[in-house]
């Protein structure tokens, strides 16, 4: 009966290691204005990092805590904790848990999200955001499931993305 019940338990754990999402995409960021901002996406267990590939911007970590911190790329040691923006991130998150079983357009919150799904990868091709406050594309490449290890999301000690 121990035998039956360590198999069982090592069954779980494997599976559930296996069925947990994780995912590593390129972005690119449109604004109506035309501007363009690119970058690299990483999502797993609740948890983003949203790092953008100017040197001059930043990255930010949306912890499972519900914390959001900003790390500037040029100087890495320098991370504030920041409240704006969290709802994108936690609007982000319940799209990606329900994916692919979503709607092309959603309301959450303040938010409306305007759904494109990929034909390329199992993953969206397009959110559009927009509330009161935002108005922006979102456009995801080069997306593969991927396991990611889990202090790419701390930001201390940051860090620095290796693939």
């Amino acid at each position: 009966m121990k035998k039956i019940f360590k198999y069982f338990l090592i069954l779980f754990f494997v599976q559930s290691s296996l069925s947990a999402k994780s995912i590593k995409c390129n972005f690119e960021e449109v604004y109506p204005n035309q501007q363009i901002q690119e970058g690299l996406i990483l999502i797993q267990n609740e948890k983003i990092r949203y790092e953008y590939s100017d040197k001059n911007l930043y990255t930010l970590l949306y912890t499972s805590d519900l914390n959001l911190y900003l790390v500037e790329n040029q100087n890495r040691e320098n991370i504030q904790a920041i409240e704006s923006n969290k709802e994108i991130f936690s609007n982000l998150l319940k799209l990606y848990d329900q994916y692919p079983n979503l709607n092309n357009s959603i309301n959450i919150d303040e938010f409306q999200f305007t759904i494109e799904k990929s034909e390329i990868f199992n993953f969206f091709k397009r959110i559009a955001v927009k509330s009161k406050q935002v108005n922006f594309s979102l456009y995801f490449h080069n997306c593969d499931q991927i396991e990611i290890d889990y202090k790419l999301f701390n930001p201390r000690p940051f860090k620095e993305i290796i693939f």
